[in-house]
Protein backbone atom coordinates (compact mmCIF):
# COMPACT_ATOMS: atom_id res chain seq x y z
CA UNK A 1 0.00 0.00 0.00
CA UNK A 2 2.81 2.30 0.68
CA UNK A 3 3.98 2.07 -2.87
CA UNK A 4 0.93 2.92 -3.87
CA UNK A 5 0.35 6.41 -2.04
CA UNK A 6 3.51 7.61 -3.98
CA UNK A 7 2.19 7.88 -7.45
CA UNK A 8 -1.21 9.53 -5.89
CA UNK A 9 0.91 11.61 -4.08
CA UNK A 10 2.78 12.94 -6.58
CA UNK A 11 0.06 13.33 -8.98
CA UNK A 12 -1.84 15.65 -6.32
CA UNK A 13 1.24 17.84 -5.82
CA UNK A 14 1.66 18.14 -9.18
CA UNK A 15 -2.06 19.06 -9.47
CA UNK A 16 -1.51 21.43 -6.67
CA UNK A 17 1.08 23.25 -8.03
CA UNK A 18 -0.30 23.46 -11.83
CA UNK A 19 -2.69 26.09 -10.89
CA UNK A 20 -0.65 28.45 -9.34
CA UNK A 21 2.47 28.04 -11.72
CA UNK A 22 -0.18 28.73 -14.38
CA UNK A 23 -1.15 31.64 -12.97
CA UNK A 24 1.93 33.06 -12.40
CA UNK A 25 2.62 33.49 -16.44
CA UNK A 26 -1.07 35.09 -17.09
CA UNK A 27 -0.81 37.99 -19.06
CA UNK A 28 2.61 38.29 -18.99
CA UNK A 29 3.28 35.97 -21.70
CA UNK A 30 2.36 37.32 -24.99
CA UNK A 31 -0.08 34.69 -27.10
CA UNK A 32 -0.52 33.99 -30.92
CA UNK A 33 -4.08 35.77 -30.30
CA UNK A 34 -2.83 39.03 -29.07
CA UNK A 35 -0.15 39.19 -31.51
CA UNK A 36 -2.86 38.16 -34.28
CA UNK A 37 -5.35 40.73 -33.10
CA UNK A 38 -2.66 43.45 -33.17
CA UNK A 39 -1.39 42.60 -36.51
CA UNK A 40 -4.68 42.55 -37.87
CA UNK A 41 -5.77 45.93 -36.38
CA UNK A 42 -2.10 47.23 -37.78
CA UNK A 43 -2.12 45.39 -41.30
CA UNK A 44 -2.08 48.68 -43.52
CA UNK A 45 0.81 50.28 -41.49
CA UNK A 46 2.80 46.80 -41.43
CA UNK A 47 2.31 46.13 -45.38
CA UNK A 48 2.93 49.58 -46.65
CA UNK A 49 2.99 50.93 -49.42
CA UNK A 50 5.58 54.12 -47.50
CA UNK A 51 5.35 56.91 -49.77
CA UNK A 52 6.32 59.76 -47.39
CA UNK A 53 8.06 60.13 -43.75
CA UNK A 54 4.69 59.97 -42.47
CA UNK A 55 3.51 56.70 -43.45
CA UNK A 56 7.42 55.26 -42.81
CA UNK A 57 6.88 57.06 -39.11
CA UNK A 58 3.87 54.72 -38.91
CA UNK A 59 5.19 51.66 -40.04
CA UNK A 60 7.82 51.41 -37.95
CA UNK A 61 5.79 52.21 -34.81
CA UNK A 62 3.57 49.69 -35.79
CA UNK A 63 6.45 47.02 -36.12
CA UNK A 64 7.60 47.97 -31.81
CA UNK A 65 4.08 48.18 -31.48
CA UNK A 66 3.97 44.34 -32.28
CA UNK A 67 7.52 43.43 -30.79
CA UNK A 68 5.78 43.76 -27.72
CA UNK A 69 3.41 40.73 -27.96
CA UNK A 70 5.29 38.58 -30.66
CA UNK A 71 5.15 35.08 -29.25
CA UNK A 72 7.90 33.29 -29.00
CA UNK A 73 8.22 31.06 -32.48
CA UNK A 74 8.23 34.92 -33.80
CA UNK A 75 10.04 36.89 -31.40
CA UNK A 76 13.77 36.87 -32.92
CA UNK A 77 12.84 36.78 -36.35
CA UNK A 78 9.78 39.49 -35.10
CA UNK A 79 13.07 41.73 -33.83
CA UNK A 80 15.31 41.28 -37.12
CA UNK A 81 12.27 42.33 -39.41
CA UNK A 82 11.54 45.42 -36.76
CA UNK A 83 15.12 46.70 -37.53
CA UNK A 84 14.98 46.34 -41.37
CA UNK A 85 12.02 48.30 -40.72
CA UNK A 86 13.87 50.99 -39.17
CA UNK A 87 16.66 50.84 -41.29
CA UNK A 88 14.01 51.41 -44.67
CA UNK A 89 12.56 54.42 -42.92
CA UNK A 90 16.12 56.22 -42.52
CA UNK A 91 17.54 55.06 -45.81
CA UNK A 92 18.79 58.12 -47.78
CA UNK A 93 18.31 57.27 -51.30
CA UNK A 94 20.90 59.67 -52.49
CA UNK A 95 23.59 57.34 -50.68
CA UNK A 96 24.26 54.58 -52.82
CA UNK A 97 26.64 53.16 -50.01
CA UNK A 98 24.17 53.05 -47.44
CA UNK A 99 21.26 51.57 -50.29
CA UNK A 100 24.68 48.85 -50.57
CA UNK A 101 24.05 48.35 -46.86
CA UNK A 102 20.51 48.43 -46.14
CA UNK A 103 20.70 45.55 -49.66
CA UNK A 104 23.16 43.66 -47.42
CA UNK A 105 21.28 43.58 -44.14
CA UNK A 106 17.79 42.83 -46.51
CA UNK A 107 19.63 39.91 -47.80
CA UNK A 108 20.76 38.67 -44.33
CA UNK A 109 17.42 39.13 -42.65
CA UNK A 110 15.64 37.39 -45.34
CA UNK A 111 15.13 33.88 -43.58
CA UNK A 112 14.10 36.02 -40.73
CA UNK A 113 11.45 37.76 -42.94
CA UNK A 114 10.08 34.79 -44.01
CA UNK A 115 9.50 33.55 -41.07
CA UNK A 116 7.52 36.48 -40.01
CA UNK A 117 5.15 36.15 -42.91
CA UNK A 118 4.50 32.61 -42.65
CA UNK A 119 3.91 32.79 -39.17
CA UNK A 120 1.34 35.83 -39.66
CA UNK A 121 -0.30 33.62 -42.67
CA UNK A 122 -0.33 30.49 -40.73
CA UNK A 123 -1.12 31.29 -37.71
CA UNK A 124 -3.14 35.19 -38.06
CA UNK A 125 -4.54 34.49 -41.79
CA UNK A 126 -2.86 37.92 -42.65
CA UNK A 127 -0.43 38.62 -45.65
CA UNK A 128 1.83 40.93 -44.65
CA UNK A 129 2.98 41.01 -48.36
CA UNK A 130 2.69 44.06 -50.17
CA UNK A 131 1.09 43.28 -52.91
CA UNK A 132 -0.80 40.60 -51.29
Amino acid sequence: MRLARRPLAAAALVVLLAGPLAACNRGTVPSGKAFCDRVGARLADLKGPVTDAATAKRSVQAYRDLQAVAPAPVRDAWKTVTSLVESAAALDLTSTEQQSRFAEQALAASSQVKTVTDYTRDTCGLDLNAAG
